[in-house]
């Protein structure tokens, strides 16, 4: 039928147009090309930023007149979140200390600029914690006794039920005192909650072993957003070790999750600092009422938090004075009051 009026089948007509292909794609190509090209020179994200630094300038002024305890509530309703807020106040604080490009402002350098805005206000939200946490001025409870010593030089109670701590990593000595610290000063039937670098876990179980402790098991804080943190230079860690110990035979009150889920590392007080919520779970599920903790690197004071907040008799040390003195007000500080129902599931 095709051929009875003097057309070509759809066939022929499709060979005839295969040479001109890759002609076509060639003039499509160049014409992405041309395109990109005027794009890119034209733009500018300078004005953008200064938009940014704008908003933020104006927080600064709000934040100033919105009474206390109202600032969340008044951003929402600007259709921004706190986060969201001092990010735009970041922006503002780089432009007045000029650390903004003079001339027009590429992808590149816009990310730039924002990421160091937003590094120099954490960094300066950081300073500030610490400085009040430091300042915080009064009596520990009776159940904390808490000391800026060398944990080898301290006089530790006999009978710890629960030792809970996070020495430096790469330091295998200490680990190595933590292993004849726990074998001599636990109870029978006590428990050693150590965290450790991945890459470490094979030397620190071989001196637990050593000092006749018995493994019990691996738990894990696992980060739900990726770090920049990697171990050995090949593997990005996603989660953190907490190696479980028993002096003689132990048994658990109740079952517990080996894995808990948390956000991300939060590293306000302490460079090494460990989020709170696994802690409040696990002790809350291993320590009896009333039961001995020891840490002997307390570090930002995460266990001697949670200790308090159930009531647990706590004993810590930490060698270094600042530290010291901004765990021991954080400690002093921190609310006693009982986890959420939800802070108290592992996953």
């Amino acid at each position: 039928m095709v051929e009875s009026i003097g057309l070509k089948p759809y066939t022929e007509d499709v060979k005839l147009l295969r040479p001109l292909a890759p002609w076509l794609n060639m003039k499509a190509l160049r014409q992405i090309e041309q395109r990109v090209l005027e794009l890119s020179q034209a733009l500018d994200l300078r004005p953008t930023l200064e938009k940014a630094a704008e908003i933020g300038e104006l927080l600064v002024e709000a934040r100033s007149q919105v009474q206390h305890g109202q600032w969340a509530g008044w951003l929402a309703r600007c259709g921004l979140r706190p986060r969201t807020a001092w990010d735009y106040i970041a922006v503002a604080n780089a432009k007045v200390e000029n650390r903004w490009p003079a001339t027009r402002m590429t992808i590149k350098q816009f990310l730039d600029t924002v990421r160091r805005a937003k590094f120099a206000e954490r960094r300066a939200e950081r300073q500030a914690e610490r400085q009040a946490a430091a300042g915080e001025r009064g009596k520990l409870p009776s159940n904390v006794e808490f000391v800026q010593a060398d944990c080898r030089k301290h006089l530790w109670p006999d009978h710890i039920d629960i030792i809970a701590t996070d020495p430096p990593w790469t330091e295998l000595d200490a680990y190595k005192w933590l292993a004849g610290f726990a074998a001599q000063r636990l109870r029978i039937g006590g428990l050693l909650l150590v965290q450790c670098a991945t890459m470490h876990m094979p030397q620190v179980m071989n001196l637990m072993c050593a000092a006749r402790l018995n493994y019990v098991w691996t738990m894990a804080i696992i980060y739900s957003e990726t770090r920049t943190v990697r171990a050995n230079g090949r593997f990005r860690a996603t989660w953190s070790p907490i190696l479980v110990f028993s002096r003689g035979d132990f048994t658990i009150p109740q079952s517990l999750s080996d894995g808990y889920t948390v956000r991300g590392g939060e590293k306000n007080l302490h460079d090494w600092q460990q989020p709170i919520e696994p802690w409040r779970y696990w002790l809350d599920r291993l320590a009896r009422p009333g039961a001995v903790v020891a840490d002997p690197f307390v570090g930002s004071g995460t266990i001697g938090c949670v200790c308090r907040e159930y009531g647990l008799c706590f004993h810590g040390t930490e060698l270094d004075k600042v530290a010291y003195r901004i765990a021991r007000g954080r400690i002093l500080s921190h609310e006693v009051q009982s986890p959420a129902p939800d802070d108290r599931e592992g996953s």
